[in-house]
């Protein structure tokens, strides 16, 4: 009887714990770079955000070097959209799909000048 009772237990167990989820926690460091020459955008105080599925991830104000630092719960999404917003306008820096590490290290390069408003 008391095999039966510990057979059970830990068959619920397992059953319980096959429907945990898979995400994990990603530390992003980043940078924003300038093309050579380019002098129309500032690296420094800009705001970075990453969006996964329908939502904001986490947001991050680059300092005066272009440095920021993200860090979000992946939630199983299949890529991860990086933002920055420039001169009130916000912009598309990557979409990315996977990471090679939980603690990514990327460079992103702001565009020569910003798409003219339609």
């Amino acid at each position: 009887m008391w095999l039966k009772f510990s057979i059970s237990i830990c068959f619920i167990g397992v059953i319980l714990t096959s429907f945990t989820n898979d995400s994990y926690t990603i530390e992003l460091t980043g940078r924003l770079k300038k093309k050579p020459g380019n002098n129309h955008h500032k690296i420094g105080n800009v705001t970075v955000l990453v969006k996964g599925k329908k939502q904001v991830l986490d947001k991050a104000i680059s300092d005066s070097k272009g440095v920021f630092h993200l860090s979000w719960n992946d939630n199983n999404a299949k890529a991860f959209y990086f933002y920055c917003v420039l001169d009130r306008d916000t912009l598309l820096l990557a979409k990315i799909s996977r990471f090679e590490s939980d603690t990514p290290d990327l460079t992103f390069i702001l565009p020569d000048q910003l798409p003219k408003k339609k």
